[in-house]
Parts: C-alpha cells; sequence; structure tokens
C-alpha cells in the first residue's frame, strides 16, 4: 500500500537512516582514555539521525511511520467493515460494478486519526524541493504521506464497494507540497536529476509514474496520444462499467496556506515553509473553470495570479485548487472565504466517494510555528468541520477520514492548549449527529446579499455626500437600488423565508446596473463642482 505513493529506493534509506540508530550499529566513536593514547569504545550507534535540518529520525521513527499510515487504511475499512460483513452482492474479485444510484451505508461514518509523526510534506521520494526557496526545502517532520496512502488504499481496494472518486482537502498552515506532489505523480511524467561524479557530469531522466486508479488514457487525458498506461493486477478493467478510468477523474486535492515572505519589513528573511501554495488551480488554462474568489476587504492584489516557478497547469491531471494566504498577520476572514467561495463548491462540484482531510492545526493565531500567519482560533476549525461534513452529507454519504497533520503549541496543558482545543473542536463537530447537507444555492443567496448591503451603502454614502454639500440633492437622490426601500428602515426578512424565496440573480444586470449608478453619482458630484466654480 506504501508503495502506491512512495518510491522503493525512498523507503530503503528511511529504514536504513532508522536502523543506523539501533543498537549494533558499526559507528565507532573515538574517546581519551586515562594513558595518552586514543582507544574506542564497543560500537555504538547515534541515538537520534537527521533526514534534513528539520527532520530527525530515531530507530523507531520507520516503525511509527508505518503505524500511521497504516491507521488511516485501518480507517477505511472501518467505514466499509459493516457492508463487507453483509455478504454484499458486490464481489471486489469479480467483474460486477455497483450501479450508479446505489447507496452505502454504514453504522460509521467518518474516523479521526491521532497518528505522529505528520505526512502532508512527504513526496514519492521524501522532501520536495521548492521552486522559489531550494535551500529550506525539507521534509517538514513528515515521513511517509499519510492522507495519499489512504486515497489510494481506498481507490484500490474499495473501488467496486462504490469508491470511485476520492478527495482531500487541507487546512494545514502549510502548504501540503508532499500530497500535491503524489497526487500529480498519478499521471505519467519525467524526473530528471544531475550528477556530478569525479569522471562525469550530466544529468539522468527517469519515468515516474504512480496510479492510484491503475488505469490510465493518454488519449482520454488532453495529452493528444493514444495509448494505455499500466492496469491494476488486482482489479479488471473499469471502462465498461461506466466508472472513471483515470486518476484525472477520480482524485481531487484542495489546500488553504499561508503563502510569501516570511517577513514585509526584511524581504531577504526568506519564505514561509515550504515556499509553495501560490493561489492557483490546475485548470485553469481549460477555460472551463471559474477561478475568481471574492476576498474584498483583505489583500487582493494579484489574486489568483500566482508565480511561474509554482504553476499547476498540468494538463491531464487531477485537480489541484491551492489558496495562499499572504501574510504575515492574522486573516481570519480571508481563510473562511476561500473555503467558502472557492473551495466548498470545488470539492461539492467534484462529488467525492470520500473526503480525507489533513487537519492540521497549527494556523491557530496562538500557534508558535506559523510566523503570525493566517491566525485562526478554535471557532473557526469548528466552522470549517461543519461546512466539510455538510459536504460530505451531500455527496458521499458523510464518509470522512481525518487526519493529524500540525499543531505543536501544548501551552496550557494538555487539555487547555490552542492545539487541544482545536482539535476538540474539529472531532466534536465529526462526532455529533448531524444530517445536514451543503446547499450551493445558499452560497448564491448569501453572495446576492452582500451585492444588495454594499449597493444601498455606496448609495447611502452618496445621498450623504449630496446632502452636505447642500447641492443636487434631487440629481443625488435619484441613485436608487433596486429594493433599496426593502433595506432601509423595513426590517428583512428572516434567513428561512430568504431560503424559501424561488428564482435567481441577475448578476450582470446588477452588475450594469451598479455601474450605471456610480456613473450618475459621479456626474452629479461634477455638476456641483462645476456650480461652485
Amino acid at each position: 500500500d506504501v508503495l502506491k505513493v512512495h518510491e522503493w529506493s525512498y523507503l530503503l534509506s528511511l529504514k536504513a537512516a532508522c536502523d543506523g540508530c539501533a543498537p549494533g550499529a558499526t559507528s565507532m566513536v573515538p574517546v581519551p582514555s586515562s594513558a595518552s593514547s586514543a582507544s574506542t569504545v564497543p560500537p555504538q550507534p547515534p541515538p537520534l539521525a537527521s533526514l534534513d535540518q528539520d527532520t530527525t529520525l530515531c530507530h523507531e521513527s520507520f516503525d511509527a511511520a508505518l503505524a500511521a499510515a497504516g491507521a488511516v487504511c485501518t480507517a477505511v475499512d472501518q467505514l466499509f467493515t459493516f457492508l463487507v460483513n453483509r455478504n454484499s452482492p458486490y464481489d471486489v474479485s469479480s467483474n460486477s460494478a455497483i450501479p450508479s444510484n446505489s447507496a452505502i451505508s454504514t453504522p460509521i461514518s467518518n474516523v479521526f486519526c491521532a497518528v505522529r509523526p505528520p505526512g502532508h510534506h512527504a513526496g514519492p521520494t521524501g522532501a520536495v524541493a521548492s521552486a522559489v526557496d531550494p535551500a529550506g526545502s525539507s521534509a517538514g517532520f513528515c515521513l511517509l504521506n499519510n492522507a495519499a496512502i489512504g486515497a489510494a488504499y481506498a481507490l484500490d481496494v474499495y473501488r467496486h464497494f462504490g469508491i470511485r472518486k476520492v478527495a482531500i482537502v487541507d487546512f494545514d498552515v502549510h502548504h501540503g507540497n508532499g500530497t500535491q506532489a503524489c497526487v500529480l505523480n498519478t499521471t505519467p511524467g519525467t524526473k530528471t536529476v544531475e550528477i556530478n561524479t569525479p569522471f562525469s557530469k550530466g544529468q539522468l531522466s527517469f519515468p515516474t509514474f504512480k496510479p492510484w486508479v491503475g488505469e490510465w488514457s493518454l488519449a482520454s487525458s488532453g495529452l493528444g496520444v493514444e495509448g494505455e498506461g499500466k492496469v491494476s493486477p488486482s482489479h479488471p478493467p473499469l471502462a465498461s462499467s461506466g466508472m472513471p478510468t483515470s486518476d484525472r477523474e477520480c482524485v481531487f486535492f484542495a489546500s488553504v496556506q499561508g503563502y510569501g515572505k516570511r517577513s514585509t519589513v526584511n524581504p531577504q528573511g526568506g519564505w514561509f515553509y515550504p515556499g509553495s501554495g501560490a493561489t492557483g488551480d490546475s485548470l485553469r488554462s481549460d477555460g472551463q473553470v471559474e477561478v475568481s474568489v471574492d476576498l474584498t476587504g483583505e489583500e487582493t492584489e494579484n489574486e489568483w495570479a500566482g508565480i511561474p516557478e509554482d504553476s499547476l497547469e498540468l494538463q491531464g491531471g487531477p485537480r489541484i485548487i491551492n489558496v495562499g494566504v499572504p501574510g504575515p498577520g492574522a486573516k481570519p476572514r480571508y481563510w473562511r472565504r476561500a473555503w467558502q467561495d472557492k473551495i466548498l463548491p470545488a470539492l461539492y462540484a467534484f462529488s467525492p466517494d470520500l473526503l480525507f482531510i489533513s487537519a492540521g492545526f497549527d494556523a491557530h493565531r496562538k500557534e508558535d510555528m506559523n510566523h503570525r500567519f493566517v491566525g485562526v482560533n478554535e471557532n473557526d476549525y469548528e466552522w470549517l468541520t461543519q461546512q466539510l461534513v455538510e459536504v460530505a452529507n451531500a455527496t458521499c454519504n458523510g464518509r470522512i477520514v481525518s487526519i493529524l497533520e500540525g499543531g505543536y503549541n501544548l501551552t496550557g496543558g494538555a487539555a487547555a492548549s490552542s492545539f487541544a482545543r482545536s482539535v476538540a473542536a474539529h472531532v466534536r463537530v465529526l462526532a455529533e449527529p448531524n444530517m445536514a447537507k451543503y446547499d450551493p444555492k445558499e452560497i448564491e443567496q448569501e453572495g446576492s446579499i452582500k451585492l444588495e448591503k454594499a449597493a444601498a451603502a455606496a448609495a447611502a454614502a452618496a445621498k450623504d455626500q449630496g446632502e452636505g454639500e447642500g447641492k443636487n440633492d434631487k440629481d443625488v437622490e435619484k441613485v436608487k437600488v433596486a429594493g433599496e426601500e426593502d433595506l432601509g428602515a423595513t426590517p428583512r426578512e428572516s434567513k428561512r423565508r430568504r431560503r424559501a424565496a424561488t428564482g435567481t440573480v441577475d448578476y450582470a444586470a446588477l452588475n450594469a446596473q451598479l455601474d450605471a449608478e456610480a456613473a450618475a453619482v459621479a456626474e452629479a458630484n461634477n455638476a456641483a463642482t462645476t456650480t461652485e466654480l
């Protein structure tokens, strides 16, 4: 299962590094003796080893990483134990397909995996290099990518029990660059490495491809090349069943994290770890995906611009969405709107059969590891978990596997620290009975209400300005917003009544109307200025 995500050579080197800390290692430590000559003590292994500047290993680290990944796979099993034990007519070893209208119901709808070490910075070969900060690349305490291993396991083992599409969302303050690399590795690619020996210099290129679904059609991927890739020996072909047949259709990854230089005062201070996660959408080049997001009021300059070094425009790959929250400085409203206006609608449209959450709690405003980026609190984590549960209820019968990632501040004790409170808020929402389903129409209605409020505020400001000047009151009063009277002294309809209202908002017409009103205000102001002159 681990090899569906990671390269064998990486696993060997990781295990060797951990074994090097075990008793019986061959390192000889010179020590001074009572005599003038040096002597040696019996072979003693170093107690710890360093994978990189951030990640330290001990003898048990490899086993702990395997146990963490295994816990996630076990969590997936728990969601389907009830179905498997009931002698389901759909045999995973046969070629029978689940009907499209089938529903899987189990007594367990979600699982939280309280595991360490974390995993979302671990790519197919470990640490993922940053294009903007190569010197700062590290595994970030991560050894095996728990979320990616669990997602690949679910697609492989439970494909014929209805798990055709999986989604991974990440709310850790640091970008899940390892998960992104594992997702991108489900498409055929090439990795080039530099070689430098006493006898030669050059480059070596290696093909990279670790599909989770096990089938790949280059023709259907958009690459324009006819041919078929590998087919998993554990399952028969799915094309005839109407199921998704490539990872492009079956995998989704989204992440909201801090992004930018660690200091605005000292630009030479380096990038916020891991130096990736600029705002972008991998399907943006297709022209079929709306990528704008309403972040009005908090640093919208270059919104969704991304950077060339962090481009996600990979044709044929799974959909990947990143929102980089600028910093330093707390921006919880920005963070919420990124989820509400961009990630959640895209996740709902993807309609996963199983949702994985990389649950990192180091974006908390009292966390020491975030350099004051993002700055949310436990109420924000509770809100987001509620939203994700509702999306899962609407798309996959509430099936969620949540996996602990970051979160390190234990100040205040095991029960009162910001980390403990955040985890408790997250788990409490997962555990509470909740049948509510995500409704994208509510988001649209909320957006229309925001536009109405903004239009009413603009009209009121224009009117106040005209009255203050004592001129052209009649011209200013002509600037009216449709329904402005209802937004004035008359109480607003209740939220329940608004939800029951029918019809849709014509945003193009509303925008044109707002432009016309703004032009009228400008004309009135110009006329007033001319009169004074």
